[in-house]
């Protein structure tokens, strides 16, 4: 009977180690998800200026709404797109240059939901402001491309999709030289 106990004493130990507590809060629907994995990465890049990793407990610190799950998703995708690495002492840093992987190859990687609407305001650093504004044109690009009446795609072809300027995120400094 003793060992019973004390096996059912290690057990619960145990699950209680592997317990992570989070607030109550409501789902984050996924066209969210791209914009909140840009966030982290925006976070790591800011830890890199300054030398530094940062641990999940410090990401999720700065960046509201993000959930554990959602983060270790992210983590996983960056990982495997060799973006991200865990130093020995349990943070994260980040392994490549951002310059050497797109937009395009994130998206793919883990199957995101393109914004459709501008993302919410938020205070924040002068990059996030910037990448606000990214993902507004983003989100305003894709409503324009995907506003169109479902016969277009079964008319004959004289029918033709509205086009639609596609601009890329660096041509917003081109756009300022002007």
């Amino acid at each position: 009977m003793l060992w019973l106990i004390a096996l059912l004493g290690a057990s619960f130990a145990a699950s209680l180690a592997a317990y992570r507590f989070e607030k109550d809060q409501p789902p984050v629907p996924p066209d969210e998800w791209l914009p909140l994995a840009l966030r982290v990465l925006g976070h790591l890049k800011q830890a890199q200026l300054r030398g530094d990793g940062m641990d999940s407990s410090d990401l999720k610190e700065r960046i509201a709404n993000l959930t554990d799950d959602l983060l270790q998703r992210f983590l996983t995708d960056f990982d495997a797109l060799k973006l991200v690495q865990r130093t020995e002492l349990g943070r994260w840093v980040l392994a490549r240059d951002l310059n050497s992987t797109s937009l395009v190859e994130l998206y793919r990687t883990g199957n995101y939901t393109l914004p459709t609407r501008a993302p919410e305001p938020t205070l924040g650093a002068p990059w996030e402001v910037i990448l606000r504004k990214q993902l507004t044109r983003l989100a305003e690009q894709n409503y324009l491309a995907l506003n169109q009446p479902l016969s277009v795609f079964f008319s004959p072809v004289k029918t033709e999709l509205k086009s639609v300027e596609v601009k890329t995120i660096g041509d917003s400094d081109k756009d300022n030289a002007d």
